[in-house]
């Protein structure tokens, strides 16, 4: 972190107060499967962070070598993810372990407590074409003819997603005096535009 100092004559010299050294490690591990219809994945992480001070802003800075504000130590997050056909459903966790506000973790409020949320989701998606079906005697008489070929037909897909965040309604704070919302439900509608394989027939 740094701060700049202003000087005579309008120079402008740039100062580095704060000196932090990090380290750390991740570790994954994923499995994903498919049967017939049915595939998932299955995912599991470890997070940590250690970051500090290793150098004194000033004397005797209480700060020093302390893990720094708001970052957590150690992370767990773990998600599982179904699909079948077009149907999809989500669930993760997260856990969060306890953080600082202050930078000398001297606040009475501090360490904030640990965390641990869950959320789940399910989706849908709805293929759908604005062509009416062809009638019996109209393919008939399109397959019949060779000097046809096929172009492209435009296919929309609605998209359906329901989201529930923090199932069990969990209290926390990612910053201090700043509560995270409890249960919360989220619906979210999309309508893309895809290709389609079948494609109508056309003169050439």
């Amino acid at each position: 972190m740094a701060y700049v100092k202003a000087l005579m004559a309008g120079d402008v010299q740039g100062l580095n107060i704060e000196a932090i050294t990090a380290r750390g490690f991740e570790s994954d591990i994923a499995l994903a499967f498919q049967h017939a219809r049915l595939s998932g994945m299955v995912k599991s992480g470890v997070y940590q962070v250690i970051a500090h001070m290793d150098k004194e802003r000033y004397e005797d800075d209480p700060a020093l070598n302390k893990q720094l504000r708001y970052t957590p130590e150690w992370q767990f997050k773990h998600y599982v993810h179904l699909r079948y056909k077009s149907m999809q459903l989500m669930l993760s966790n997260s856990y969060v372990t306890e953080r600082y506000s202050s930078a000398d973790h001297s606040s009475p409020f501090d360490p904030l407590s640990a965390y641990s949320t869950w959320n789940t989701a399910f989706g849908i998606d709805i293929p759908w074409s604005g062509n009416r079906p062809p009638r019996p005697k109209e393919v008939t008489m399109a397959t019949t003819q060779t000097n046809r070929k096929i172009l492209g037909q435009p296919l929309w897909q609605l998209r359906w997603r329901v989201e529930l965040n923090n199932i069990f309604s969990e209290t926390y704070e990612q910053v201090l005096n700043y509560p995270m919302p409890g249960r919360h439900f989220m619906l979210s509608i999309q309508l893309n535009r895809v290709a389609h394989e079948n494609r109508p027939f056309t003169n050439k």
